[in-house]
């Protein structure tokens, strides 16, 4: 049997295998959402310890993606993308086999370091595509991030409006076993790494000023928010994030390079898909616990979990109808026009402002 790193599929095949991956990854972001007013019960825990059990998984992501990228130059993409889906297959069993609050937020760390599949895949696809086809290849990956969250809650919603909440995880684990066989058996192994040292200090520093910034965050309601704890956990996340900037911009070979960073084309580019983001995740995981909440609230719509779900779902699929249309629009009007296109207020436009014809 000739080794897996000979093999050539087609572009078309690369291109799938790294999408169904995003997709995959993408929904460990949301797969808990369904059972976040539960948590507190089915883990025996604190409100604000449960919460955890989504920060943890959104912290490991924002740490993971720079490192990710770096490990994949330096040691080959196909193995990072291999060892980020072992560790969402791991996760996922943990989760699956427990009801305690600290191995299941563990398990939703590893699930959160699978989250470098992503750069790492539009990586893999900038080296293996013809040129013609990376940019629709790169913006249906890219779409991935947000049309597995949208697509996996009513999944999610469904399971744990009719069965046990721990299938949630076994789930994932088999649709992650899924993703690693196809990657080991269909994806090469890229040519082109770029050998060095790697940031420890800087990797190091960025979750340790993260973790500092999010624990008040979450914590901040039961110590008070003008505790010295909370107070001194914010000031000292701050510190290590500033002092993490100075070193960075001191060494040859930083994790992130911020110069380059602070340029404005990549400063402003990168401020836009966070706010973005910021607005993506909070629909994701307000609007169901609004959906879901009962009448006599005030503001609830005393929806069933599934009804939540599914009243999402479709946000999924037109990002995914709209991926290669973006792909066009950039190739023929530039990126910008389709970075100003995608957050334009739909109220604003002609259409929506126009009377109905009743």
């Amino acid at each position: 049997m000739s080794d897996s790193s000979t093999r050539t599929p087609g572009p078309g095949a690369v291109t799938a295998v790294i999408a169904l991956s995003g997709v995959v990854v993408s929904l460990m972001q949301t797969l808990v959402v369904p059972i976040i007013p539960q948590l507190p019960h089915l883990l025996d825990a604190e409100p604000s310890d449960a919460s955890w059990v989504i920060t943890a998984t959104l912290l490991a992501a924002a740490v993971v993606t720079p490192i990710s990228g770096r490990l994949g130059d330096m040691f080959g993409k196909r193995k990072i993308l291999i060892a980020s889906l072992v560790a969402l297959v791991v996760g996922s069993v943990v989760c699956a086999l427990t009801d305690s609050l600290i191995p299941v937020i563990t398990g939703r760390v590893l699930q959160g370091l699978a989250t470098g599949v992503i750069p790492v895949g539009i990586s893999i696809l900038r080296n293996e595509l013809p040129a013609a086809r990376v940019g629709g290849a790169v913006s249906l990956v890219s779409a991935t991030l947000g049309v597995g969250g949208a697509i996996g809650l009513p999944v999610a919603a469904a399971i744990v409006q009719y069965a046990d909440w721990h299938v949630l995880f076994r789930l994932a684990a088999g649709l992650g076993l899924v993703c690693l066989t196809l990657v080991v058996f269909l994806l090469p192994e890229s040519p082109n790494q770029a050998p060095g040292r790697f940031d420890t200090p800087g990797a190091i520093g960025l979750a340790a000023g993260l973790v500092c910034l999010l624990l008040p965050v979450t914590k901040g309601g039961d110590w008070g928010w003008t505790s010295a704890t909370t107070l001194g956990l914010f000031a000292g996340g701050a510190v290590i994030l500033a002092l993490r900037a100075v070193y960075e911009t001191r060494v040859s070979q930083p994790l992130v390079d911020l110069r380059v960073t602070v340029r404005r084309p990549v400063l402003f580019t990168n401020l836009a898909s966070v706010l973005v983001g910021f607005a993506m995740y909070a629909m994701s995981l307000t609007l169901p616990q609004l959906l879901r909440s009962p009448e006599a609230t005030g503001y609830g719509l005393g929806q069933s979990t599934l009804a939540a779900g599914l009243a999402l779902a479709p946000g999924g699929l037109v990002m995914m109808a709209l991926s290669p249309v973006s792909a066009r629009i950039t190739a023929r009007r530039g990126a910008r026009t389709a970075l100003l296109t995608g957050p334009a207020p739909v109220d604003q436009m002609p259409f929506a402002r126009a009377p109905p014809p009743w």
